[in-house]
């Protein structure tokens, strides 16, 4: 989900595809933060356009995964 947000939003190459795999694995979510940061500028119409929904999903998804994480150890 991350990765279709950084292609359709920041034009990310496949280089910068995976380098943005390993951030999100090693926890550090800052490019869709920063997307996630725009599209609250303008709430209305990002949601319209479903760019803060997926923004949103991708962090909650992420706090889900880390709860699971915790609760395992």
């Amino acid at each position: 989900m991350a990765e279709s947000l950084a292609r359709d939003r920041l034009s990310f190459t496949p280089d910068q595809l995976s380098q943005l795999n390993e951030q999100i694995e090693a926890g550090d979510l800052g490019p869709v933060l920063r997307i996630y940061e725009e599209e609250m500028r303008s709430p209305l119409r990002s949601a319209i356009t479903g760019n803060l929904v997926r923004a949103l999903l991708i962090q909650i998804q992420k706090t889900k995964v880390r709860v699971s994480l915790r609760n395992r150890t």
